[in-house]
């Protein structure tokens, strides 16, 4: 039961935040964006320093912060040049990845119902750019906003197995806050790198109030993320996550005003794909 409550929260808190992250793009720089996020994220977690535990390693903490940063930042680089209802059914291909990852790295067997659903995924991938032109299909897959939700997506499972681990060491709420701090760090050298003495003009003009929304609902989402990988396994949580493409397509359409209609077909088939890969 808090498996499924902890799941269906991150879906739909997830999907929430991308729109809102859409929104905050259009004031700030991606990089810049993706820092003020896990500051909020930090800023958040401090209320709480009651349910801090002293670490035994902070190993895995560190790592998946460190992986993660990168995963937000090529997440924010692939929306701020891309449609929201188009890339975000790109993140059905989480569980693809999972699976993949599972099969080489941990040996783990796939299931009929799993290689069905990655096949069924595929489709989905393909019919995302108005259905049956394979050309069409493989330069959508080399567009810089696609290749960069992949680099995102890949990341992203692989920091959810360090996620798993670091949470079962230290408990959730300490490596929640050092996973997020590990990941400000990481994303405030990078400004520093990129932008050098407009790091600070960028990071404190003009803040909007998506910005901050942003911090807030991820931080709902992954905090539920962090919850459900401790009630099933690291695929499985990954193949899930996915099934919110649907509701963030219908508030694209709502709220951002882009045309969806013929990206639903694709929508439907990775989300069908999605939940043979975690049912079946």
């Amino acid at each position: 039961m808090i498996f499924f409550v902890a799941i269906t929260l991150c879906i739909l808190l997830g999907s929430l935040g991308r729109i809102s992250m859409k929104k905050a793009l259009e004031h700030k720089p991606p990089l810049v964006c993706a820092f003020i996020f896990e500051v909020a994220q930090v800023v958040i977690a401090l209320p709480f320093l009651f349910l801090y535990e002293s670490p035994t390693t902070l190993f895995y903490s560190l790592v998946s912060g460190s992986i993660f940063a990168f995963s937000l930042l090529f997440y924010f680089l692939s929306f701020h040049q891309g449609e929201v209802s188009l890339l975000s059914p790109l993140r059905g291909l989480r569980g693809v990845i999972a699976l993949m990852i599972s099969f080489v790295w941990w040996q783990e067997a796939l299931t009929r119902g799993e290689i069905f659903g990655i096949l069924v995924i595929g489709l989905g991938v393909l019919f995302l750019q108005r259905g049956s032109h394979f050309k069409k299909f493989f330069e959508f897959l080399f567009h810089k906003e696609a290749v960069y939700m992949l680099i995102s997506v890949t990341l992203g499972v692989i920091s959810s197995w360090f996620d798993k681990l670091g949470s079962a060491e230290l408990g959730l709420y300490t490596h929640y806050l050092w996973t997020c701090t590990a990941a400000m760090v990481v994303l405030f050298g990078a400004m520093l790198i990129r932008y050098r003495k407009k790091s600070w003009k960028l990071m404190s003009g003009n803040i909007s109030s998506h910005n901050i929304t942003v911090g807030l609902i991820f931080a709902g989402a992954y905090v539920t993320h962090l919850l459900s990988l401790q009630y099933e396994r690291v695929t499985i949580v990954n193949a899930l996550l996915p099934l919110g493409s649907l509701f963030t397509t219908y508030l694209a359409s709502r709220y951002l005003k882009e045309q969806v209609r013929e990206k639903i077909p694709g929508t439907l088939l990775m989300v069908l794909g999605t939940i043979f890969i975690a049912l079946l």
